[in-house]
């Protein structure tokens, strides 16, 4: 493995960052701690699949940081894009209809 850059070093710590509070939230789910899925009090807990993607996310920053030619970065950003593509179509199909008549 090729030793970080220092320019790399704020990836890191971003990616690093993004893929605990993922991680946090699903601990809260799975064991039933809702202070760790609702992060703030007076806010919305974060949904188990927006907690998994910013898990897959925080990885994929970390290790295109270390090793951008790394292939295992094309699965991982395409589990990310089915994510928030499933999560998008639940949203929108939850949205009032237009009356275009």
């Amino acid at each position: 493995m090729k030793p970080v850059p220092k320019k790399n070093f704020g990836s890191l710590f971003i990616g690093t960052v993004v893929a605990l509070v993922g991680g946090l939230a699903l601990w809260g789910w799975l064991f039933d701690f809702s202070f760790l899925a609702r992060m703030l009090s007076g806010i919305e807990s974060m949904a188990p699949n927006t907690a998994l993607a910013f898990v897959l996310a925080g990885v994929w920053v970390v290790l295109a940081a270390i090793d951008p030619q790394r292939p295992v970065l094309i699965v991982l950003g395409a589990a990310v894009c089915a994510l928030a593509t499933s999560r998008f179509r639940a949203w929108t199909a939850h949205l009032p209809e237009e009356n275009h008549g």
